[in-house]
């Protein structure tokens, strides 16, 4: 436990993870991945913790990752949950209880083989790897809804990468979940499109991803040579 905890203060100073919330918005990415990133909190879980609705399945992988520095959507990523557990910690004053665990519904309406992709698994797993080391116990249950049948070999794909005691919190669901979902949730608080009566926020981002400026020019410019010496950016 010393360890975990000396290993979770270590990446936190490396990282500048205590200021992240204000540094955060001031990367040059940040904007585009808020505005990209297919997700949005709707409704609450029955102790009040908002519940985190994703459809990471809406990326397109080849635009995305061949423009978006994978260190931008680390820190993108590492922001976002500073922000649910301040949150949390919040509901927790509130209640007089500890809240710090979540649920979170993922759609994966859409998933194909394009999300299998090296690029998409390498970053499941630093994503993981980021959340079990320095987040732990927060996850009440992870609903992967409205899945098609390549969804479980992808997960088997990626099971060995996650924590045995997190691996009995992912339930991995077709399209008849709205009872499993009543678990956790209330029906107020659940959104009309899984069968509940929350009207809830529109989700935003996914689809082909634009890393164009205004002027034409690239936020994350690739440098390629081009024969002999030459080089140009795009």
């Amino acid at each position: 436990a010393f360890e975990m905890l000396s290993n979770h203060l270590k990446w936190r100073e490396e990282n500048g993870v205590d200021e992240i919330i204000e540094t955060g918005p001031k990367e040059k990415n940040f904007k585009n991945l808020e505005k990209y990133w297919p997700g949005v909190y709707a409704g609450v879980d029955k102790e009040g913790v908002p519940i985190w609705i994703g459809r990471l399945s809406q990326i397109d992988p080849d635009s995305f990752f061949s423009s978006m520095p994978m260190e931008s959507i680390l820190n993108f990523h590492i922001y976002s949950t500073e922000q649910t557990m301040r949150i949390k910690k919040q509901v927790s004053a509130d209640k007089g209880k500890n809240c710090y665990k979540g649920v979170v519904i993922e759609d994966m309406n859409g998933f194909g083989r394009k999300h299998m992709s090296s690029a998409c698994i390498d970053l499941f797993k630093q994503l993981n790897a980021i959340s079990e080391a320095n987040y732990p116990e927060c996850l009440k249950a992870y609903y992967c809804i409205n899945s098609p049948m390549v969804v479980s070999a992808a997960y088997k794909l990626v099971k060995s990468f996650i924590d045995e005691e997190t691996r009995k919190k992912i339930f991995v669901l077709g399209g008849k979940f709205t009872d499993e979902l009543l678990t956790y949730v209330d029906k107020s608080q659940l959104v009309q499109e899984y069968g509940g009566e929350y009207k809830g926020q529109k989700l935003k981002g996914g689809g082909v991803y634009d890393d164009f400026k205004k002027d034409g020019t690239t936020w994350n410019p690739h440098t390629t040579y081009i024969g002999a010496g030459k080089k140009g950016q795009f």
